[in-house]
């Protein structure tokens, strides 16, 4: 290979920093929910689950988390806005049901690591009750409808 074309060797040591970064802030989402789960919705399933790395792969999916009325949540842990920004542009399947949670340098309480775990799932809980609310409805109105 020409000397020109190799990458310089700062290129390989950046690669490995963002990624033991990655870990480290994927690693501080159970450790917080373990510290601060009394802050945790009472619809938060605990334990939650670390995902498989074919869902991590494939879907960008962290942990799952089980709900008491919707079903699975998903988390994205991201250690940057730019990074989480970047996800969130991405098409892919679970991207509807995955809450993006960054915890950066600036979070480091499992309190605030759990706050920011809520705010992501709050608004995908709340999308799917109301899925669910219209699905009820409708096997309701057509219950009704069908002779007895």
């Amino acid at each position: 290979m020409h000397l020109s074309k190799r990458r310089p060797f700062s290129y390989g040591l950046m690669r490995r920093i963002n990624f033991d970064r990655g870990l480290s802030s994927e690693a501080a989402i159970p450790w917080a929910i373990e510290n601060a789960k009394h802050i945790l919705p009472s619809w938060i399933v605990l334990p939650i689950e670390r995902a498989s790395m074919a869902l991590d792969f494939k879907h960008g999916i962290d942990y799952i988390v089980n709900t008491t009325d919707v079903g699975k949540i998903y988390i994205q842990v991201k250690s940057s806005e730019l990074l989480a920004e970047k996800f969130r542009n991405e098409k892919g399947k679970y991207r509807r049901f995955t809450g993006i949670v960054v915890v950066d340098q600036k979070v480091n309480t499992p309190e605030e690591i759990c706050l920011r775990v809520i705010r992501a799932l709050e608004p995908i809980h709340e999308m799917l009750l109301r899925m669910r609310g219209q699905v009820d409805r409708s096997l309701e109105i057509a219950s009704s409808e069908s002779p007895q």
